[in-house]
């Protein structure tokens, strides 16, 4: 990547999902953890590698919640990445797609299954929205939120 870089630039892109590690474990078996790809992120920084975070799947109920969001985003910054994609909190699920899911969630996550087959079906799929907050400033490499106590925008 170096070399590709020095000679017509390169962007890496990579997914981010949860700031804790065992939750990242569960919704992301055999591949790398959030910490590890942090790490990654690093190295291609310190290389001159840009990169962008796909900030995604984002599961509501799951690792939707205001700490594992600014960790994450505290790691982007950390990182020094260029870009965060997001195509919003939520998840749309297709006939069959649903069905494998929610015997997924049914195993690992219990009692947020019965959260998840609440929401209403919204066209071909189903669409689960989650928790919903505002970062509101980035100041001296720190996130914050409209909940923060600090936070003075």
């Amino acid at each position: 990547l170096v070399k590709i870089n020095q000679k017509a630039r390169c962007v890496v892109q990579m997914t981010l999902t949860t700031y804790d590690e065992n939750l990242c474990k569960l919704i992301e078996p055999n591949v790398a953890t959030t910490k590890r790809r942090f790490e990654g992120l690093k190295i291609l920084q310190k290389h001159g590698i840009p990169c962008v975070v796909w900030l995604c799947p984002i599961l509501p109920h799951i690792n939707d919640n205001l700490d594992n969001l600014k960790g994450i985003m505290q790691y982007c910054i950390d990182a020094d990445v260029k870009a965060i994609v997001n195509f919003g909190f939520g998840v749309t699920m297709r006939d069959g797609n649903r069905e494998y899911y929610y015997h997924h969630l049914d195993k690992t996550f219990t009692e947020w299954a019965k959260k998840w087959k609440k929401y209403p079906k919204v066209g071909q799929g189903w669409y689960a929205g989650g928790t919903l907050f505002k970062i509101v400033k980035i100041e001296d490499n720190k996130v914050y939120t409209e909940e923060d106590k600090n936070c003075h925008p």
